[in-house]
């Protein structure tokens, strides 16, 4: 057993142990989320999926009669690791509607996200302070669900006499410094209905501070792209790489790339996938990706599919059994947004505070520990459930100080128990003899664990010191 191993194993208290399986009330975490459509009949749907039993459920399903009005585009969790946003376009009104999705049923949230005529509101993510951007046509939008109010448009792209791509999904990532205000790419697919440019640059990077953007990628081969994801550390230390899904050429299959963040080169992960229209994509803590759309089969169906990211190898089919017609546009995996960051970290700036919210009253008094780093690989190999999971954060000088000695970078209450509700907070106050950085990138991430059994371990969020 290595170094980091035997740390670990001392702190959490002997080995890492398989957990019990935890029953919770609405979509269990892990669980799958798929959203998507039939044209006939007419409906939209969300679907909980269990990879383990393939047990499906129906969340929310609204029919549409003999003509659809609407199509679910994205699904994703919410900041509160509870809720789930459904992101929606109104065929007729050409706009696009967010609603808030949970086991009690649905509420708008946003709507008249306004797009251009033929254009929909195809993609969204999470940014780094809990926000949403939202792709629609020519622009990009930003909605706090937290402090609900207006939509904001952070990007309009010029128009110029070829018609500008559609833009199919954004992703956010930080740029070459680090920084958060060179921090959204967007990636297009097909160019506006009847415009004469073909060939436009295919993966954008933007820059919200000069409200400039540059190419990144400019390959027809990323014309039928589909989903966009970024990732740190993978597979190997200080390599950063976009993951992206490639729908059907004509008669061509569809597979899983990956873009080099710097260079733009791309390499194939695996082609075929089993799924002709891979229509969304959610990495996960296990160094694999959920890939979900329609299978080539004569009877098309959806399922989803589970590929390591490592290999390339497939893992896991689950086939979706729902009416032959669903058309899978969006899939999330339940309970995985349990960090979040509000505020700064120096002493003489209000402390930044770290929120773990697993929202799972069943883990109230469990324990927990909080680690930074200043990377996120190699990660460092645990097991939850029998099954490894990547805590993503590099085992470096910053992520052992963090565990043994956090006071000496002003570190508070980066152990203890979970409330009753299954949450805690720390706070990170660096000392003011430490200058400030102007820019560095820091991770951190949880572990929720009772003796020598994990029961969590959070997605690693990145913040930039002042």
């Amino acid at each position: 057993m290595n170094t980091k191993s035997l740390l670990l194993s001392a702190l959490l208290g002997g080995l890492l142990l398989p957990v019990p399986g935890q029953a919770q009330k609405g979509p269990n975490i892990g669980e799958l989320i798929v959203s998507g459509y039939s044209m006939k009949p007419a409906y939209r749907a969300v679907f909980t999926v269990d990879p383990a039993s393939h047990r499906i459920q129906t969340l929310h399903m609204h029919a549409q009669g003999s003509l659809l009005r609407e199509v679910n585009q994205w699904v994703g969790m919410m900041d509160d690791n509870r809720n789930l946003a459904l992101l929606t376009y109104a065929l007729q009104a050409d706009e696009g509607l967010l609603y808030r999705l949970s086991p009690g049923g649905m509420t708008t949230l946003l709507g008249r996200i306004k797009t251009p005529q033929q254009n929909d509101a195809t993609g969204a993510v999470w940014d780094p302070e809990g926000r949403l951007l939202i792709a629609s046509g020519r622009s990009v939008f930003r909605y706090d669900p937290l402090t609900p109010g207006p939509i904001t448009t952070v990007f309009n792209f010029p128009v110029t006499p070829a018609a500008q791509p559609l833009f199919q999904a954004v992703a956010v990532a930080p740029g070459p410094t680090g920084h958060f205000n060179v921090n959204y790419f967007l990636l297009n697919a097909l160019p506006f209905t009847g415009s004469p440019n073909l060939t436009p640059p295919y993966l954008y990077r933007f820059d919200p501070a000069t409200r400039t953007f540059t190419s990144l990628v400019v390959n027809p081969a990323l014309q039928t792209a589909t989903s966009l994801s970024y990732q740190h550390g993978t597979p190997k230390p200080n390599q950063k790489r976009f993951l992206l899904t490639r729908g059907a050429a004509g008669s061509g299959p569809g597979d899983l790339l990956t873009v080099d963040f710097r260079s733009g080169s791309i390499s194939t992960l695996l082609t075929p996938i089993p799924v002709i229209l891979p229509s969304a994509h959610k990495v996960t803590l296990r160094n694999t990706a959920w890939v979900v759309g329609s299978t080539t089969s004569t009877t098309p169906y959806s399922q989803a599919v589970e590929i390591d990211l490592t290999s390339g190898r497939v893992v896991k089919t689950v086939r979706l059994q729902v009416p032959s017609a669903f058309q899978a546009t969006g899939i999330e995996e339940y309970g995985t947004n349990m960090l979040q960051t509000r505020g700064r970290a120096f002493l003489f700036d209000a402390p930044l505070t770290l929120d773990l919210q697993t929202q799972d009253p069943s883990l109230a008094g469990k324990n927990y520990l909080l680690a930074l780093s200043f990377d996120t690989s190699p990660p460092i190999q645990l097991t939850v459930g029998g099954s490894p999971v990547n805590l993503n954060l590099a085992w470096d000088m910053l992520c052992w100080t963090s565990l043994f000695n956090p006071s000496a970078i002003g570190l508070s209450s980066s152990t203890g128990t979970l409330d009753l509700n299954g949450n805690a907070s720390a706070t990170l106050s660096l000392p003011a003899s430490i200058p400030k950085t102007n820019g560095l990138t820091i991770y951190a991430a949880w572990i929720v664990y009772e003796g020598s059994t994990i029961y969590r371990v959070s997605e690693a969020e990145l913040f930039v010191l002042p």
